[in-house]
């Protein structure tokens, strides 16, 4: 198996943490892309920089996780040496930054964080990530509060960026700035895959130089090879793109080529809709263009595919409404160049929790800029046939090796400025690092154990309802939900109820799961997950009901801002729950048959008809529940009994008919209990037969017990009005025969 494949089926079939890196030219971007296609996972791709998650078609951290400027010290509370504004800690980012009502629901419901461009992420910054996932996951005792993460990128690239300033405090916490030393990794025990076949160059000659160069081996024939291809600025051949190592000088030497052209400019305005900060810009707002300009496509042309990001050209002509033509240095027509857009963007969740994506603003632009010379860090990721290098005064790791490798190849590579070794910093954190963690002999042994690993915690964590619980347990207690407490406690505590039933047999069938795996009991394994599956969706379903029917009835009215939050956090919870019951029996089937877990769109459709059939049943309940809202005029004697069996006989439970008339769930288990004394009801029908048998020998043996005796016999598990029913069942039967 290749290490493209393997790397898919680490992310899609474990829930190990991966470090997927790779030289440049080795298909990461391309791995990323296609990921996040065909995942089955719920995902979010997140970059350091707002260029870098342009690039990753993601957003910055910054703003997914809420994290202010500044460094992230690792401790509760803020050292004394370390000052408020240009540092900040966990308490500080509980109180003064906290995630946001749509943040935490996103970050909730992930069960994928890639992050791209990592070389860039800094230690403490990873920390932050850490501490923001373990609080929306409410899942303290994890790494990443249980969320897998797929870190992408190189590390011999371009590093991160900490001022002198910080990097005194923040020395005391961390070795270096590299994310690999943050806490959080050393803790989350990342697989190590490295990309190995170049697609970028051919030459053996040349490829064995990128590698010396990017692992810190260089040798004094190498200086020499690159050395030799120096010439002065004159003696280069045109047209060529200088890769320079700072912005000063690339801007310079475009405005004097520009200048140079005898030709009127014409200038271009940028268009901004909507929110697109300043950061994000991926070119100036203003770009002046020249017929001969030498000009770079920064985009891919997705609608004809006639240019690619990093594709270079020549203006032809410029036509009065603004119309650029350029000819394309690979040869071919010359092509019409039309504006394009960039997108901001944010993830938030739907009604159903499913994360999408929403638009905040367009940077609307002619995808050109000048391309006499570029710096070496905006190259990064683009491919040249012929450039020359300005690298004299290469000024950070990996500077070097970035540029260098942009070529296909040593043929039209040219140096501006002589190299020495002066010039190639190292970074022994990286190499060390490196060196320690590439063990490509273990990656299939690995991926075996980690695949039997995910088989077991996919279906323990899916039968589970435990945290479930403890979550609801703290919402209940909350103090903030005083409007409509009422109405919002009973339709918790009815769902408390519901939870704890289902996790007495959550962990009966653990404890076959457990038996099972641990015995290679697998043959029948997934219909036995199918069956259960399909029990609890069918309870899930039933406590959704009176969830939905509150969040409609809560939707729009004033001064429930909290009350309604509870309630659709508490509805995306079930949902995810929903989907992933839905999912596990195709899972468990994958992993057992040594396949890898793709998306299933027919699960998707699945899961979509389970939503849509659940909101028909609201529908039919919302206009009976605004029949029984007024409650003017006083009941005719017996009229509440008939409204609750009418209920009864169109389906709903004992849970859903007490929802639905705002009463108590003992109110109508009396109405119930009423209705099976009569033989109106049966009482099969609300509880299981084992409890009415149970109950009947109890009174056999001792007629004189009351319904809180027999209660306190059974250790509580059946409520007063459930007993009640059942003696009103034995009075039936006493009466009929």
């Amino acid at each position: 198996m290749d290490k493209i494949n393997l790397a898919a089926r680490f992310i899609n079939n474990t829930s190990r943490t991966i470090f997927l890196t790779g030289k440049a030219g080795t298909g990461k971007t391309t791995f990323l892309r296609n990921l996040t296609r065909q995942t089955h996972k719920r995902h979010v791709v997140v970059a350091p920089t707002g260029i870098a998650a342009l690039q990753a078609q993601g957003v910055t951290i910054h703003s997914q996780f809420l994290l202010p400027l500044g460094g992230f010290i690792p401790l509760d509370e803020l050292p004394s040496e370390a000052a408020y504004g240009a540092f900040y800690s966990k308490k500080s980012l509980l109180t003064r930054h906290p995630l946001n009502y749509e943040r935490r629901r996103v970050l909730g419901s992930i069960d994928l964080l890639i992050i791209d461009e990592v070389s860039m992420l800094r230690a403490d910054v990873l920390d932050a990530i850490d501490f923001r996932l373990r609080q929306a996951k409410r899942n303290f005792q994890s790494v990443f509060g249980g969320v897998q993460v797929l870190f992408i990128g190189d590390l011999y690239q371009l590093p991160p960026i900490m001022r002198e300033e910080e990097r005194k405090v923040m020395e005391a916490y961390y070795d270096s700035p590299h994310f690999f030393q943050s806490y959080a990794f050393k803790e989350a025990d990342a697989q190590f895959i490295e990309l190995d076949k170049i697609y970028r160059q051919e030459d053996p000659v040349f490829i064995n130089l990128l590698n010396r160069f990017r692992e810190d081996e260089v040798i004094p024939e190498d200086l020499e090879l690159l050395n030799n291809k120096y010439r002065k600025l004159d003696e280069l051949p045109h047209p060529i793109i200088i890769l320079t190592t700072h912005n000063q000088k690339a801007f310079e030497i475009n405005q004097r080529e520009l200048e140079r052209l005898n030709e009127d400019p014409l200038t271009f305005q940028a268009k901004i809709t909507g929110e697109f900060p300043k950061s994000m810009y991926p070119l100036p707002m203003e770009i002046e263009l020249k017929v001969g300009a030498r000009v770079m496509f920064i985009k891919n042309d997705v609608s004809e595919k006639q240019w690619v990001n990093g594709t270079l050209g020549t203006v032809l002509s410029m036509g009065a409404r603004g119309e650029v033509v350029v000819q394309k240095d690979d040869g071919g027509p010359p092509v019409k160049v039309r504006e394009d857009f960039w997108v901001n963007k944010r993830y938030h969740t739907n009604d159903n929790g499913e994360i999408e994506e929403e638009e905040l603003g367009r940077f609307t632009q002619l995808p050109l800029r000048h391309a006499w010379a570029i710096t070496v860090h905006k190259s990064q990721g683009l491919t040249f046939s012929r450039a020359a290098l300005d690298l004299g005064r290469s000024f950070s790791p990996g500077q070097v090796y970035v540029a260098l490798s942009r070529l296909t190849s040593l043929d039209e590579m040219y140096l501006c400025s002589r190299l020495d070794s002066s010039l190639l910093p190292s970074d022994e954190a990286v190499i060390e690092f490196t060196r320690k963690e590439n063990k490509p002999t273990l990656l299939g042994r690995n991926l075996e154990l980690a695949e039997r690993n995910y088989l077991e915690t996919l279906l323990m964590g899916c039968f589970d309802f435990q945290n479930s619980i403890l979550w609801l347990k703290k919402l209940i207690e909350k103090k903030e939900l005083n409007e409509n407490r009422s109405e919002l406690q009973s339709v918790l505590d009815h769902l408390m109820d519901q939870l704890l039933v289902e996790q007495a047999i959550c962990a009966k069938f653990q404890n076959e799961l457990s038996h099972r795996l641990s015995q290679k009991q697998l043959t029948d394994l997934p219909e036995r997950v199918n069956k259960a599956s399909a029990y609890f969706i069918q309870k899930l379903l039933e406590a959704m009901l009176p969830i939905r029917v509150l969040m409609h009835k809560l939707d729009g009215q004033k001064r429930v801002k909290a009350a309604l939050e509870t309630i659709e956090e508490t509805d995306m919870q079930l949902q995810v729950i929903l989907e992933r019951m839905v999912m596990v029996p195709y899972q468990c089937t994958c992993l057992l048959e040594g396949r890898e877990i793709d998306h299933n769109e027919n699960l998707r459709v699945q899961v979509q008809g389970l939503r849509a059939e659940l909101e028909k049943q609201v529908a039919e309940l919302l206009p009976l529940q605004k029949q029984e809202e007024p409650k003017t005029k006083k009941k005719v004697k017996g009229e509440t009994y008939e409204t609750t069996y009418a209920l009864i006989d169109k389906g709903m439970n004992i849970l859903q008919v007490a929802q639905l008339r705002n009463l108590s769930n003992g109110t109508i288990e009396g109405h119930v209990a009423r209705a099976v004394q009569t033989g109106r009801l049966k009482a099969t029908d609300f509880l299981e037969q084992k409890w009415l048998d149970k109950i009947n020998r109890l009174k056999s043996k001792s007629p004189h017990l009351s319904a809180n005796d027999i209660r306190e016999q059974l250790n509580g598990e059946l409520s007063y009005g459930e007993v009640k029913i059942a003696l009103a069942h034995l009075g039936w039967l006493a009466n009929s025969n």
